[in-house]
């Protein structure tokens, strides 16, 4: 088994490069796991154009301990998608060190927040740990269709959220904040400046391979429910189109709302 570090020196509040040498690399010393390569990121989508390479040179598994934000684990499972198959892929474990500024997926999975850093290692200990457990991850799959004849149609992965609409934009614009507002209050601006804006769109909701028909969540029951036409009990058994103006729709893998940032209304 291969085993590779890699950290994001730029993400979050840039401590990834100070913790690893300080916290990450010294454990792994001790435990007796000498990494084959420690790599820092030095541009965009750097993290995954390594794991793709060194996939492509082993026949191995590979375990990656991976410094960064949800932006770089995303860019690693892009980078998957586009350029492997799924037998290959499936050779990857990552073992999470959360350095980003939201860290959605690692809080998640380790819910008790904390500014100790044993909580950041949480994921290392349980893979340096007699009995490591490990989970498969869900994605979401976007394919986006040409809106011209002969145009390419062009898909996206995702393993946290599928982003769209004022979720997309926030992040999107989110980035070029990043030096001069580096926590989290870059996405609340970038969420004014893109609050009044509407998005035109179909979705097409399709049942999950568990059930038969379309469900939404009934606040009131905490629940699933099959959706049903204007009160009658038909239910969707195929699909359920919905043609309007969107604000926010995303599809999410992992559940994790940032309480200091939004609160649902309920």
């Amino acid at each position: 088994m291969t085993l590779v570090v890699v950290y994001n020196p730029v993400c979050g509040d840039r401590t990834a490069e100070k913790f690893f040498n300080e916290e990450v690399l010294p454990r792994l010393k001790e435990q007796g796991k000498i990494p084959d390569k420690v790599i820092a990121t030095t541009h965009p989508n750097h993290a995954g154009e390594t794991i793709v390479e060194l996939l492509k040179q082993t026949t191995e598994s590979l375990t990656v301990i991976l410094g960064s934000g949800d932006g770089t684990l995303h860019e690693i499972a892009t980078s998957l998608h586009h350029s492997l198959d799924r037998q290959v892929q499936s050779q990857v474990a990552i073992v999470l060190v959360p350095c980003g500024t939201a860290n959605a997926l690692y809080s998640s999975l380790f819910p008790s927040q904390s500014d100790d850093p044993s909580y950041r290692l949480k994921s290392l200990n349980l893979y340096l740990s007699p009995s490591p457990t490990s989970i498969v991850l869900s994605s979401a799959t976007t394919v986006v269709h040409p809106s011209q004849p002969g145009g390419d149609t062009r898909s996206s992965v995702a393993i946290v959220v599928a982003s769209t609409a004022l979720h997309a934009a926030i992040l999107h614009d989110s980035e070029a904040l990043r030096s001069s507002h580096p926590g989290i209050e870059r996405f609340k601006i970038a969420a004014q400046q893109n609050i009044t804006r509407w998005y035109h769109a179909r979705v097409k909701l399709v049942p999950s391979h568990e059930h038969e028909s379309v469900e939404l969540y009934d606040v009131s029951r905490r629940s699933f429910i099959a959706v049903t036409e204007e009160g009658s009990i038909e239910v969707f058994v195929s699909y359920r189109s919905i043609t309007c103006d969107f604000a926010f729709p995303n599809a999410r893998t992992r559940y994790r709302y940032r309480s200091t940032f939004a609160q649902p209304n309920h």
